[in-house]
């Protein structure tokens, strides 16, 4: 454990895995219910399921900040590489694998700016080994980054957006009908009507939710069935198709449903189950993290139809929020839901001229490739690419 100069009653460690204490375990838990921006892709119980299943690279780590009185106030999972982006420099960045969307850190409300000294002070020393830091998969707003760039401006540091995005947010305020109404056009209703009164020939259409332990193993086994004869395995994306997916989803869904995290939306034709959704809980915001639909009733419209069903999410009172984790510009999900979440990629250089010059080489680079990609869509868009309904 080291103490810093700039902060010299916090204290900052950065551990490895097999060095979580189960005290340590229980003040994580702690710091998530106390997060000045929920991630459940960050919470304890999803990290460790990743842990335990996934392969994992070796330079994985965490970051603990603490405060003067030694509570913690901020954790950041970490690895460390030779290269930024195509780039050969050595580099830092959060921790994420194909299946976080999202990256950012869990500060404790109200210790933003004292956890981002802590970590660039840690970076700055080079006990991360790296010239460049960069953090994906970050919000654009909110108190988290606010502070960063406040903490860079302050220190006098250079950070930089280096990639943005959006994509679709499910935001409260209105009736599930009313939004319903709202957010997608006439046209498009009444297809989706005349699909339902079709599939209501075959069987009755029920929606129901699992939020509990009862028939955990029976519902994740429904679910991973379903993706796996779905089009997700053929483009390689089932989490049946590895052991090590197939197992992480399984730990994480059971773990996270005993902690009143995940629920598990199911929607029925009779006794058929024609599409999954799994979402994350956490306090008034969520996110929606993996579909799975029936591919004899595709024209249905399954991944729609219990989308539309999610839209129940509104009359809870206490709902927010929910984060559709859904790649950009998603042609179901976008023409469903009328929010948007800016999700951006920042970086900074680790202090000193030979880190500052080799930042501003990278971002010369960044800048050109960023350029040709946005000309090869544009020539894209201008030459008609296809826009289906095609589920998540």
């Amino acid at each position: 454990m080291s103490s810093l100069p700039i902060l010299q009653d916090a204290q900052t460690r950065v551990v490895s895995a097999s060095d979580i204490s189960a005290q340590l375990a229980a003040e994580w838990d702690d710091l998530t219910r106390c997060a000045s921006e929920p991630n459940s892709f960050y919470e304890r119980w999803f990290v460790e399921a990743s842990l335990r299943h996934l392969t994992i690279p070796d330079s994985v780590q965490f970051l603990f900040v603490r405060d003067a009185n030694g509570t913690l106030v901020g954790m950041l999972p970490l690895r460390t590489g030779q290269n930024y982006g195509r780039m050969p420099m050595a580099a830092v960045q959060n921790w994420l694998h194909y299946n976080q969307f999202l990256g950012v850190p869990l500060v404790r409300k109200g210790s933003e700016d004292l956890f981002w000294r802590e970590v660039i002070a840690e970076f700055d020393e080079n006990r991360l080994r790296s010239d460049i830091l960069y953090l994906s998969e970050m919000l654009a707003e909110g108190p988290v980054t606010e502070a960063l760039f406040a903490v860079c401006r302050d220190l006098g540091r250079s950070a930089a957006v280096v990639h943005r995005y959006q994509r679709a947010l499910l935001v409260a305020g209105s009736t599930p009908d009313e939004y319903w109404c709202e957010a997608v056009r006439k046209k498009k209703r009444k297809e989706i009507a005349r699909l339902e009164n079709r599939l209501s020939e075959i069987g009755e259409i029920r929606a129901d939710r699992l939020r509990d332990e009862g028939e955990t193993e029976a519902w994740i086994s429904a679910f991973l069935s379903l993706e796996a004869a779905g089009w997700k395995a053929l483009d390689g994306g089932a989490l049946a198709k590895e052991d090590g997916t197939r197992n992480f989803f399984a730990a994480a869904i059971a773990e996270g449903l005993k902690q009143g995290r995940v629920e598990i939306l199911r929607l029925r034709v009779g006794t058929e189950t024609i599409a999954m959704l799994v979402n994350f809980l956490t306090g008034s915001g969520s996110f929606s993290f993996k579909i799975a639909y029936d591919e004899d009733y595709a024209r249905f419209s399954p991944g729609i139809l219990i989308e539309k069903a999610n839209l129940q999410r509104l009359a809870d009172p206490s709902f927010g929020w929910m984060d559709s984790c859904a790649v950009e510009d998603h042609p179901m999900i976008n023409s469903l839901w009328r929010g948007r979440r800016e999700i951006v990629r920042i970086a900074l250089p680790r202090k000193g001229l030979r880190a500052a010059v080799m930042f501003r080489a990278a971002r010369l680079v960044e800048t050109g490739w960023s350029a040709i990609k946005q000309f090869r869509k544009r020539s894209q868009n201008d030459n008609g690419a296809i826009n289906d309904d095609h589920e998540l």
